[in-house]
């Protein structure tokens, strides 16, 4: 079920209204919420707990750590070991580099470090073919940046990554040849580089996030009952902005057993899976004339939207695309979305500019408003450090 609204507290009322109504079947069970962060947990909690006089037995979880121990607790004996999640695999990338950068195929990286400062002279590369010393401060920085690039390939691009251990290339249709000769280049040192990692596990051995994932789809397809008893009654996702691709198949398999409720930030009640901002409408513009359509023509042919939500909204919209366009995930029939604004221009209460604003977003309309000097509902304050910016916010 999904719950959309532009009103986190609506949405955390609403879940405490069904953990109220809809009690778990044992008192000694706990409800599960998926979080974005633990600072939303603590909100959450403080949230419910001012609604119903206590939080209790409720447990606020990261998405990622919820996955690791349901498949720890439904696969016992294959337990997933997360030596290919970031923080250990920049490690281990760390490791392998430097005996990898003589290799051609590793020369977009080679070239990077010679270019950095103090690294190497002219001369040193020249001479120095077989074994490349490289200063360890910038070696550790890239092989963070290449873990973080490995972990979301594991998020978004598993097919990738399965392609890579079958000794096969990623598909290249798509694009045009100029685009496919430079992937190639890159393809070439990251397929190298993930496949060579941990060399003592074989590649059909490996237990990383994406076979993970496999593993645990298959299981919750057919699962016996020992495995149904070991899953939650409920699970709730609150509040987050974005979620892989790959989850949902986790999510839906999941969901033939056990409830499971989406409750979304939405800022704007109606569809907006097409709203494009004004840059966006000018380049579109711009072809269709350029294609030999009339300017008039062009200019009605995309409609005016909300330059903000157009321009900041992109990963959420992405991912309300994600969530209506799966088969399984059903829509409330109770609109949760907030209404105050025009409440209180029919009681004749004056609204703040931030209002006005958030009105503008919620109904994909662009207007004018005029707003008493003294309004101090939106601030800009101009830093010049992020320790400033905290400042800032604190005062």
């Amino acid at each position: 079920q999904l719950y959309p609204s532009n009103k986190t507290e609506s949405l955390a009322y609403l879940i405490a209204e069904i953990i109220d109504r809809h009690p778990l079947q044992s008192v000694f069970a706990e409800d599960l919420i998926l979080i974005q962060s633990q600072g939303m947990g603590t909100w959450l909690q403080q949230e419910l707990s001012a609604h119903s006089g206590i939080s209790a037995l409720v447990q606020c979880q990261m998405p990622a750590s919820f996955v690791w121990k349901l498949a720890e607790a439904l696969m016992p004996d294959d337990r997933h070991v997360p030596i290919f999640e970031k923080n250990h695999a920049r490690w281990e990338i760390f490791k392998r580099l430097p005996e990898k950068l003589s290799d051609p195929k590793y020369a977009l990286l080679s070239d990077y470090l010679y270019r950095q400062e103090g690294l190497y002279n002219h001369t040193q590369k020249k001479q120095e073919h077989d074994e490349i010393s490289v200063q360890q401060k910038v070696l550790f920085e890239l092989s963070e940046v290449i873990a973080d690039v490995f972990d979301a390939y594991q998020n978004y691009r598993p097919d990738w990554i399965n392609a890579w251990e079958s000794g096969k290339t990623i598909a290249l249709d798509t694009l045009t040849t100029l685009d496919q000769t430079n992937i190639k280049k890159l393809e070439a040192w990251q397929a190298d580089l993930w496949c060579s990692l941990y060399p003592d596990i074989a590649l059909e051995e490996r237990r990383h996030r994406s076979r993970l994932f496999d593993q645990l789809i298959k299981l919750l397809q057919d699962p016996n009952e020992k495995t149904k008893s070991k899953l939650p009654e409920r699970v709730f996702i609150f509040g987050l902005s974005a979620l892989p691709p790959q989850w949902f198949p986790v999510m839906s398999a999941l969901s033939l057993h056990v409830d499971i409720h989406f409750f979304v930030h939405n800022p704007c009640q109606f569809y907006w899976g097409d709203v494009i901002s004004p840059a966006q409408k000018l380049k579109l513009e711009k072809a269709l004339v350029d294609k030999g359509v009339s300017l008039e023509t062009a200019a009605d042919t995309f409609l005016e939207g909300n330059a903000l939500l157009a321009s900041w909204g992109t990963l959420g919209r992405d991912y309300l695309s994600l969530l209506t366009d799966f088969p399984k995930i059903k829509e409330s029939a109770v609109s949760l979305f907030d209404d105050e604004f025009n409440e209180r221009l029919d009681n004749g209460l004056s609204v703040s500019a931030l209002q006005c604003i958030q009105n503008d977003i919620q109904n994909i309309q662009t207007t004018r408003f005029e707003v008493s000097e003294q309004d101090d509902s939106i601030c800009f304050s101009s830093c010049h450090s992020h320790l400033r910016e905290v400042e800032a916010l604190h005062d």
